[in-house]
């Protein structure tokens, strides 16, 4: 069986944004958006340090490069959240979209409001944004301590040999990101060159690994998505001078607890000292979607923008 794949978002109802974002005609695709603003505040609406909020404002905006309307909303973008290391689901609220002007310039702005996190509670956990679908957007990791811990790796419990993977929606969980040098060699996380990125699939909500009977290929996946900094997600690619630039993974039978399932490795991934990484997985099937975890590979993974890029102005 190959494992193929249409994008999560491609499967998420338009139902996640209000009637009020649609459009009779074809609406536009805001290339490159950019989760701009996530403001910490109290149940009364008042802005509070990180650690006190129980609830978050997301903003999106378009992407710098190209001009959107001011009156048509974007193709259904609904905007996704991951805490800690699960993967990440949509948030279950409609986004609003209105008219910003800074220094002059108007652009319209997805909006949602009072989305719940519970660092006041759990102080420890850690949030990641993206918007639309993986590939489409920057991450926004929110958190009060945003160091990064390397989780404890998700155990199956069963491995999955009967239930065809073409029909079921499944989870990319990023299991492994092992830094290391030119040579091979381990090495703390602000010094490293390269990493390995290991991943494994698993049914949708459960702990049942999908079964060895299906591999990569170069129409279905999976593919490494990577961000540096505050920029999009992106295939991980090689450089141009290489015939085909899209890297696909390493499958490799992989026994755990007596279980035998195929892992996924993306080796000697370059990386900068000192620069923020964020990885994710994209795949497709025809049925179900499939749902990433999201990886924040870097010594200081908090997302600090003062001062987001404004888009260009929007055309009435």
């Amino acid at each position: 069986m190959r494992l193929r794949l249409l994008l999560a978002s491609s499967v998420l109802p338009a139902l996640l944004l209000s009637t009020s974002l649609r459009s009779a005609s074809a609406a536009p695709t805001w290339s490159g958006a950019r989760i701009a603003i996530v403001y910490p505040h109290d149940a009364q609406g008042h802005a509070v340090p990180v650690e006190r909020a129980p609830l978050v404002n997301v903003s999106v905006w378009p992407g710098p490069d190209g001009q959107v309307s001011c009156t048509d909303p974007p193709d259904p973008m609904p905007l996704f959240m991951a805490k800690n290391n699960e993967v990440a689901r949509p948030v279950r609220m409609n986004g609003q979209m209105i008219l910003r002007t800074i220094d002059g310039v108007t652009f319209p702005s997805i909006e949602y409001d009072n989305i719940p996190v519970d660092l006041p509670t759990d102080p420890s956990a850690k949030y990641s944004f993206y918007a639309g679908y993986v590939g489409a957007s920057n991450v926004w990791v929110h958190a009060a301590d945003p160091r990064t811990y390397a989780p404890q790796q998700v155990i199956p419990t069963s491995v999955d040999t009967d239930l065809p993977p073409l029909r079921e929606p499944a989870d990319a969980r990023i299991q492994v990101v092992w830094p290391h040098d030119e040579q091979g060699s381990a090495v703390p996380v602000d010094r490293a060159t390269r990493v390995n990125v290991a991943v494994d699939f698993f049914v949708h909500g459960t702990r049942v690994v999908l079964g060895p009977d299906m591999g990569p290929d170069i129409n279905t996946g999976p593919y490494l998505e990577v961000a540096e900094h505050n920029e999009p997600l992106h295939e991980f690619a090689q450089p141009r001078t290489v015939r085909m630039p899209v890297v696909m993974p390493r499958p490799s039978l992989y026994t755990v607890n007596g279980l035998t399932y195929l892992r996924y490795f993306y080796d000697n991934v370059s990386v900068q000292p000192g620069h923020q990484y964020h990885f994710a997985v994209r795949t497709f099937v025809n049925a179900g979607g499939v749902f990433s975890t999201i990886w924040t590979h870097a010594a200081d993974a908090r997302t600090q923008l003062p001062q987001p890029v404004v888009p260009p102005a929007c055309v009435p």
